[in-house]
């Protein structure tokens, strides 16, 4: 064998690599540790949603939930605290690190410092003296989820048109040979009324009594919360009535939330007259607005107390645009005789003191030769006379008249107690003298 031969057997049998190798030096049966070096920052709590609004009217308690990592230590808790307000440099009410129980309870609050104000209420936890009036609860990080829920007061101080909002803070800590704590995360929770709501509005007519029941649902649960209910009327002339306060809840004799009657609660209300003051006219558009006010808001004075408006539910006559259902003009009258014609209503719903005593409505007669005067809205569409000495009485006797022409009369209310207002007019009566 040649040396060129044996140096190509040498080369060909060798055990070194050539170039680079995939293989290990370790030996075999040894685990490598690929396990990466732990970045403390890689702990993490985060809520589900960072702002809340939470009702007075339905409850005093806000959830918070969310998700967290804690790189699978199972030494860990969540502490929480809560600030009545966004300045976090004054003390917490709420503190798990001292008790479940309030803590400094700010003023006015509808909070005691007996009150329970945290529980767990996800996943798992840790509680520290139980039984005890320094009993905390600590949530745990579980899964990756986290739940709490804490206690709240009444609406803050409101400022620049905005209420202040609860400050819930928390921070995730861990305790695996070192103590680590997350940076605070944060939720704001707003605390407000519901807008209220009108339900319906049902306008009726009884002998002298025109009404609308007007039904809503204001809160059922929190009794501190007062109602006004006001009406605002629209005339055949267009104008607007001033806003009249039908009933204010909490006022005695006025029915409160705690006097649950139908009809006359703020659940079920009857509009009817109310000595001549509460006056309804038919054909009149009456608009219903419910005001919510939270009633032991007393935080600051010259403050306004917080409200909410419903919306706005109109009441009109169902049966249509005229008034013939309550002021009909009846044929039971006097014939007419030379230049005369008699006229009179058959039915009215509101009542009509004896002349001179002027009531609370007085009635306007008019007549024209023309028989489409009174417009497809029962309001005038061309002029009309007024017919002289027939004001303020539930018939009329109109003389001066031309024997052999139809004459079409029609009749409206006016209000004079209260706020002025003008009814529709009523369908014609038609009358020939002869």
């Amino acid at each position: 064998m040649t040396l060129l031969s044996m140096g190509f057997l040498l080369f060909c049998c060798s055990k070194q690599p050539v170039g680079n190798t995939l293989l290990s030096s370790v030996k075999s049966g040894t685990l490598i540790d690929n396990t990466p070096i732990i970045d403390q920052s890689a702990l993490e709590i985060q809520p589900d949603n960072p702002t809340v609004t939470v009702s007075i009217d339905d409850s005093d308690r806000v959830e918070i939930t969310g998700t967290c990592k804690d790189l699978d230590r199972k030494k860990n808790r969540i502490l929480v605290e809560v600030f009545a307000g966004e300045d976090e440099t004054v003390d917490p009410y709420i503190s798990n690190g001292l008790s479940d129980l309030c803590q400094n309870v700010f003023a006015n609050a509808g909070l005691l410092v007996t009150d329970k104000c945290f529980w767990v209420t996800k996943g798992i936890g840790i509680t520290e003296d139980a039984g005890l009036l320094t009993e905390r609860s600590f949530p745990q990080c579980h899964d990756g989820r986290f739940g709490f829920t804490v206690k709240l007061g009444k609406i803050l101080v409101p400022l620049a048109g905005a209420n202040f909002k609860y400050t819930v803070r928390f921070k995730l800590r861990t305790l695996d040979g070192i103590l680590t704590d997350t940076a605070f995360s944060r939720v704001f929770v707003a605390r407000e009324l519901n807008v209220p709501m009108i339900d319906s509005s049902t306008y009726s007519v009884t002998p002298l009594t025109i009404q609308c029941n007007v039904k809503t649902s204001p809160a059922r649960f929190n009794f501190g919360i007062l109602y006004s209910l006001t009406r605002v009327a629209t005339d055949a002339a267009g104008t607007i009535s001033p806003p009249l306060t039908l009933y204010q809840s909490g006022i005695f004799p006025i029915p409160t939330t705690f006097n649950i009657i139908d009809g006359q609660s703020e659940f079920s209300w009857n509009d009817t007259p109310n000595g001549g003051t509460n006056l309804m006219l038919q054909g009149v558009t009456y608009n219903y607005t419910l005001t919510s006010a939270e009633n032991n808001f007393v935080y600051l004075p010259l403050v306004p107390i917080p409200t909410a408006v419903s919306n706005t539910v109109p009441c009109k006559n169902s049966l249509g645009e005229s008034i013939t259902s309550t002021l009909k003009l009846s044929a039971a009258v006097p014939a007419p005789f030379a230049g005369t014609c008699f006229t009179g209503l058959l039915t009215r719903a509101n009542p009509n003191w004896s002349f001179p005593v002027v009531g609370p409505v007085t009635y306007q007669w008019g007549y024209n030769t023309t028989s489409n005067w009174v417009g497809a809205d029962s309001n005038a569409q061309s002029g009309f006379i007024t017919a002289a000495g027939c004001n303020n009485n539930p018939s009329c006797s109109q003389g001066g008249l031309i024997s052999g022409v139809t004459y079409f009369f029609a009749v409206r209310e006016i209000t004079t107690i209260g706020p002025l207002l003008v009814s529709k007019w009523s369908d014609v009566f038609q009358c020939k003298p002869p």
